[in-house]
């Protein structure tokens, strides 16, 4: 019936027939299926076609888990916090946002590369991150903030200001040639990323001029990224991840040399088997090789 209202427009009346539109309104009523069938299967009376595109409707159900559970390792690392070390504060609100931040952007740097993350590694990297970024000054843990000391504490890494000539050598050596630089390529990040040549391989792996904003290092989304591939491509100091952790065993001790020698290596250590442990149970993190 609702063809009919068109039946005035075309001139059809029953004194004036109008035959082809007789014969037009005979083939729909030989289309018009849908009540029928919707009663015998139970489908919606009102016959509304939705488009439903099926390599999109797969997507929604084979989209990946975050690799961490971001919730779950909070809770979990805050009740274990106090126990990393002797003496240690408790955890502030801002340590436990920066932590957040730091395992939200591991979670994003994986994200296009989900097989690459191996769980016993990135244990290594937030240990390397909690002793790296303590700002042991007022107990900020995780921190963004570049690396705690005065103007002068950062002379020993100065091509000038030194206080040796083997200290201006080694400056010179890392890419520090002008007064000052020691201070403006001190310390930042998660891994406190040192020395102009370093701040200069980052500026070219990822495209930012790190040179000239050096604090861009200091910054989440740029930190993270730049640890995860300096401790895997071995460029801080030649070492890298695989050295020691891989089939053959997990040496975390000795991984402190893909940063800084055998520097609190024991209390780094320690940390990695913690957080080991915790990623263990909130997260999907693989640890074969």
């Amino acid at each position: 019936r609702r063809w009919d209202a068109l039946d005035g427009p075309l001139g059809h009346s029953g004194s004036t027939p109008h035959v082809n539109w007789l014969a037009e309104k005979e083939r729909i009523k030989q289309l018009c299926w849908w009540d029928e069938a919707a009663e015998r299967v139970g489908l919606p009376a009102h016959g509304q076609v939705f488009h439903m595109h099926p390599i999109g409707l797969v997507g929604c159900f084979s989209e990946k888990p975050p690799l961490i559970d971001v919730d779950a390792f909070i809770a979990i690392y805050s009740r274990e916090h106090v126990a990393f070390a002797p003496n240690t504060p408790p955890l502030s609100t801002l340590s436990k946002d920066n932590l957040r931040n730091i395992i939200l952007e591991i979670n994003r740097c994986y994200k296009e590369n989900y097989d690459k993350a191996n769980l016993l590694e990135i244990a290594y990297m937030l240990a390397t991150v909690r002793h790296e970024a303590n700002q042991f000054n007022d107990g900020e843990y995780f921190s963004s903030r570049p690396e705690f000391g005065s103007l002068s504490y950062f002379n020993k890494y100065d091509p000038v200001l030194a206080d040796s000539s083997d200290a201006r050598e080694n400056a010179r050596f890392n890419g520090n040639t002008q007064e000052g630089d020691g201070y403006k390529y001190r310390g930042r990040g998660c891994v406190h990323l040192t020395w102009k040549n370093n701040y200069l391989k980052a500026s070219r792996r990822f495209s930012i001029d790190f040179i000239s904003n050096p604090d861009l290092a200091s910054e989440y989304r740029y930190s993270v990224p730049i640890m995860i591939w300096g401790m895997t491509e071995g460029v801080f100091t030649g070492r890298k991840l695989s050295d020691y952790i891989n089939s053959g065993g997990v040496d975390y001790l000795h991984a402190r040399k893909i940063i800084n020698g055998m520097d609190k290596s024991s209390l780094i250590a320690g940390y990695a088997l913690r957080f080991e442990s915790i990623l263990k149970v909130s997260s999907v993190l693989v640890m074969d090789f």
